[in-house]
């Protein structure tokens, strides 16, 4: 009953207009900034590798963060793979994501 619930809730959210103009807005900065990192890469840019630079590089992970100001980056990466949910499936990714939560831990555990 909780899950057909939550479902419902989800269809609500989704249907607020703040929400669907929130998605527009993300969705425009990120191909905005996928532009600027195939011209600084000169490469052209999929999915695959722009999420795959975000995860290898902090510089540009930090710049991506504050282009969309967003202060959690998991948040962003929630983002990214609903709007692309193929990329969950991605050998490249999950390689890029298991090596940036090493990184990342070894972050925390250095402040901590």
């Amino acid at each position: 009953m909780s899950r057909e619930i939550s479902i419902i809730i989800d269809k609500i959210e989704k249907s607020e207009p703040t929400y669907k103009l929130y998605e527009e807005e993300f969705i425009e900065r990120m191909y905005k900034f996928g532009s600027l990192l195939s011209i600084i890469k000169n490469k052209k840019i999929n999915p695959t590798l722009f999420l795959s630079v975000l995860l290898k590089e902090e510089n540009i992970r930090i710049m991506f963060m504050q282009y969309l100001e967003i202060e959690e980056f998991h948040i962003i990466l929630h983002n990214i793979l609903e709007y692309y949910p193929n990329l969950i499936r991605s050998k490249i990714i999950k390689k890029e994501y298991k090596k940036y939560v090493k990184r990342d831990n070894k972050l925390r555990e250095k402040y901590i």
